[in-house]
């Protein structure tokens, strides 16, 4: 019990100190400690999850299939894979139930921290990101830090993905987009959604950023293991583009003031939108979800395109 309140307390201190260093206001010499602070963080998730950090490595594949027979190249048998056969020597042993739940206990305070992480940013939504008088000025400081960190939470939704991250059971319904019981699937959608609002978008590339090519990557990652939860983020990110050319979006902005926010992020929803639109050819989801999923868009259409509709106006 001793032991235990000591692992705990030290945990706790980890984590907090950890949370300071991410926080911590300055320029480029704060760099190291913020990304320091995440990855310790992030870490932390990952050791204390089901699946163990083992479960973030790449597999390896070790041996050939290949033999040469007649002069030919030919396949003989199957290659080994090292992470199947590590993986397998984990899961057969059996973890005590005073453990898993020590275990849960401590992967819940690490991601909590990345959830307080979120409403640090969210704390800044009503200064100008731009405005150099702003407590939060989006620089390449900070761009780094969101894309160090939307990189190792793609490592530990690697980890998650199957157990704490799982996608929950649906229902039909208008609205998806609901964070029911704190499921750390849905926080771990509204951290990356968070990032993409503080991510300093260029209006006139063409291109993603670092920030932006990572959340978008980590959604479709999330909805290519059929979440819901992402697609509907995906939905809501996409906009119109999903219903009116990227021609027609651009002819539409065209205007004396280039400086507009009309074309704001139209890169982005182009991504976007791709991936919802390939839900529908994919194998991996189920019929229910891909009807689900386009009940989302029609909703998402509804609410661009439905006032237009009912009075008349062709779109």
């Amino acid at each position: 019990q001793h032991r235990e309140v000591w692992l705990t307390a030290t945990w706790n201190e980890i984590l907090r100190m950890s949370f300071d260093c991410v926080c911590i206001s300055g320029e480029r010499e704060t760099l190291d400690l913020r990304l320091a602070g995440i990855e310790l963080i992030t870490l932390c998730s990952q050791v204390s999850c089901k699946a163990g950090i083992g479960a973030a490595t790449n597999t390896a594949r070790v041996g050939t299939n290949m033999e040469v027979v007649g002069g030919a190249l030919r396949s003989v048998r199957a290659a080994t894979t090292v992470g199947d056969r590590n993986q397998g020597s984990l899961c057969s042993t059996p973890i005590e139930p005073e453990v898993d739940q020590l275990r849960h206990i401590f992967f819940d305070l690490a991601f909590s921290k990345l959830v307080d992480f979120r409403t640090y940013l969210e704390s800044f939504k009503g200064y100008n990101i731009h405005d150099t008088e702003s407590p939060y000025v989006v620089d390449s400081v900070m761009t780094q830090v969101l894309t160090k960190l939307t990189g190792e939470l793609s490592k530990l939704y690697e980890c998650c993905k199957s157990d704490e991250m799982s996608p929950g059971s649906f229902k039909l319904r208008l609205d998806l987009f609901v964070e029911e019981d704190h499921k750390y699937e849905s926080q771990l959608v509204n951290l990356l959604l968070v990032i993409l609002d503080n991510a300093d978008a260029d209006k006139t590339s063409r291109y993603l950023n670092q920030v932006q090519r990572g959340c978008i990557s980590m959604l479709q990652t999330m909805a290519s293991n059929s979440s819901l939860q992402a697609f509907k983020a995906l939905a809501k990110l996409s906009g119109d583009s999903m219903f009116v050319a990227r021609e027609t979006i651009r002819a539409g902005n065209s205007t004396d003031d280039d400086d507009s926010d009309d074309g704001y992020g139209e890169v982005l929803e182009l991504e976007a939108s791709k991936t919802v639109a390939s839900a529908f050819d994919s194998g991996d989801m189920s019929s229910e979800a891909k009807i689900i999923v386009m009940c989302s868009v029609l909703t998402q259409y509804l609410k661009i395109h439905g006032l237009h509709n009912e009075s008349g106006v062709n779109n």
